[in-house]
């Protein structure tokens, strides 16, 4: 459904969505006509708004109080409108480190904790390092939302003061910030380029936790930075930061953190890097940065390790990204590439659940009958874990129903062990029609 739209469109909608509040309003050509002339007056166009607004009246008991309801949601979305308009009339120090705070409140994947907001808006882009005296007080950053925002005590967390604000923000959260994405995507790119990475990655685990400790954004830029690159067109900063070896390398060690070996003492965790690693094409294709991955190719192997034997392809395939699949195996990417556990990429996808992924591996040429460094086929990972449907697509490409684990146990006494009765089900029918199709 398209953000904008006429108040005609908006009407029909409204119209066809009725039956969700109660039968009076449906029924009532006069209360149906006031409420779609209330939700298009404060709808602004926008479908997400007259949603919201629509999602406000499902259970109202009268038309009265159904009006009320709708009245009170309708005025505070008037009201914050006059809030914002307050907001922007501040003095430009205090509007930017306004407008910064909700944008990140607004698109952040998950609220961010209070030392973590106040690092990445004191990211300058494109400088080298973090001016402290950027770092605004969490006081500040309440004052200058107007009340909007407020400090969560137990979770140290900054929210928005009402679920129905940051409803409003999200819904015009591209048209109050358009350039977000790109604005996000330069500033995590900034700070994951600081020299203080240069270092690479962090030999121990002491290492990595004083790490995380001292840059509190660096996780959240390192998981999600790619995310919000993937919205956005144009941005040069991607290529600029994957180019630069050790910042990359130690962003991605948060991702695929992989313990490799214990020290000689064995008492303490070491994180090694493997010599193959590159990461930055593994970053892409964790990401589904497909352009940033074409040019990548252009330096490294389709194949390339990195920790846990992890290859693009390994990477890749516990995500539903089937067109970066489609990229790699084109460049000659190994789709029978192990990780270190020897897990192939169709063990990784099964594991996941993804089934478009499975789907496409298999017919690309994938293996399906066969033990991984665990013991287990595909077929048996997902009886192992519930997936019904799964196990329905692999009989259906060829699944060998009698191949036995390791320990000698065919695939439809597992399910039964496993008190998975519908898959259990399901694989003594397929036994039965494939013992029917066999010759005597």
């Amino acid at each position: 459904m398209p953000s904008n739209a006429a108040a005609d469109d908006i009407g029909q909608y409204i119209k066809s969505n009725v039956k969700r509040p109660p039968d009076f309003v449906s029924h009532s050509p006069d209360v149906l006509e006031q409420v779609t002339h209330t939700i298009i007056k404060y709808s602004d166009g926008l479908f997400r708004n007259a949603r919201f607004l629509l999602d406000s009246i499902v259970d109202p008991e009268t038309p009265e109080s159904m009006m009320v309801t709708l009245e009170e949601q309708s005025r505070r979305h008037e009201t914050l409108d006059a809030v914002m308009t307050r907001i922007r009339g501040q003095d430009a120090d205090r509007r930017d480190l306004a407008m910064n705070t909700l944008l990140w409140m607004t698109f952040a994947f998950y609220p961010l904790e209070t030392e973590q907001l106040q690092h990445a808006l004191a990211v300058e882009i494109g400088e080298s390092n973090l001016d402290e005296a950027n770092i605004p007080d969490a006081d500040d950053k309440a004052s200058v939302c107007a009340g909007l925002v407020v400090i969560d005590a137990e979770t140290d967390t900054f929210r928005f003061c009402h679920k129905s604000v940051e409803s409003w923000m999200t819904a015009r959260g591209n048209k109050l910030f358009p350039d977000a994405w790109l604005y996000i995507t330069r500033v995590c790119l900034t700070y994951l380029s600081f020299p203080a990475f240069e270092s690479g990655i962090a030999l121990s685990k002491d290492d990595l936790n004083s790490r995380l400790q001292q840059y509190p954004p660096f996780a959240y830029a390192a998981y999600n930075w790619g995310h919000y690159a993937l919205e956005v067109q144009e941005c040069p900063d991607i290529l600029l930061f994957l180019g630069k070896q050790a910042n990359v390398v130690a962003a991605a060690q948060v991702i695929f953190l992989h313990i490799i070996k214990l020290n000689e003492a064995g008492d303490q965790i070491a994180y090694v890097a493997l010599p193959e690693v590159s990461a930055a094409i593994h970053l892409a294709a964790f990401f589904g940065l497909e352009e940033a991955m074409k040019v990548l190719l252009n330096v490294f192997d389709v194949d390339l390790k990195a920790y846990g034997g992890l290859k693009p392809l390994i990477v890749v395939a516990t995500s539903e990204r089937t067109s970066m699949v489609e990229l790699l195996l084109a460049e000659g990417g190994d789709i029978e590439a192990k990780d270190d556990r020897g897990r192939t990429t169709l063990s990784l996808a099964v594991l996941r659940g993804g089934e478009k992924m499975v789907d496409l591996l298999i017919t690309r040429g994938a293996k399906v009958n066969f033990h991984d460094g665990d013991g287990s086929s595909p077929l048996w990972t997902a009886i192992d874990r519930g997936y019904k449907a799964m196990v329905q697509l692999l009989l259906a490409r060829g699944a060998d129903i009698e191949l036995k684990s390791m320990n000698d146990e065919a695939p439809a006494e597992c399910a039964a062990k496993k008190e998975r009765e519908d898959i259990a089900s399901l694989l003594l029918a397929a036994r039965s029609k494939s013992s029917m199709g066999k010759s005597p």
